[in-house]
């Protein structure tokens, strides 16, 4: 094992497919993975555990996220993507990055954060992925 780096901190966190930025965060409440059940084939079963981002911010007027949802919710061939994950500190710089290989949005929320004078709205992006993959930032 090498010496401890220290704790990285982020402060944004973006979702890049094809190339493209398609969102920005300010949080990430949770990145998990966890070993999958593989049939004989080698296919997960049904119901295994699958890795999970789930990520939150600012509500936003932009329907990618959306339009995205809704061709995982029906089923369509668009509706799994290959995405980036990446983390960025306070000076801009990339910390920590992860490839999502067949991410979909399994859920999409948007909830009034309480306690504001002007009820400010925040999006939730809940993905799953078939791989998660941790790479070089």
């Amino acid at each position: 094992m090498g010496a401890f780096d220290g704790a990285l901190t982020a402060s944004r966190f973006t979702l890049t497919i094809d190339g493209v930025e398609v969102a920005s965060f300010g949080q990430l409440s949770e990145l998990s993975s966890a070993e999958a059940v593989l049939d004989a084939t080698g296919k997960p079963v049904v119901g295994s555990p699958r890795p999970r981002v789930v990520l939150l911010r600012g509500w936003s007027a932009s329907l990618e996220l959306w339009s995205w949802h809704q061709a995982a919710i029906s089923g369509s061939p668009v509706g799994r993507k290959g995405c980036t994950l990446t983390a960025y500190g306070a000076d801009g710089k990339a910390v920590a990055k992860y490839w999502l290989e067949k991410a979909w949005p399994v859920r999409l929320s948007m909830s009034a954060v309480p306690g504001t004078s002007t009820q400010q709205l925040a999006e939730t992006l809940t993905l799953s992925c078939d791989v998660m993959q941790r790479l070089a930032p």
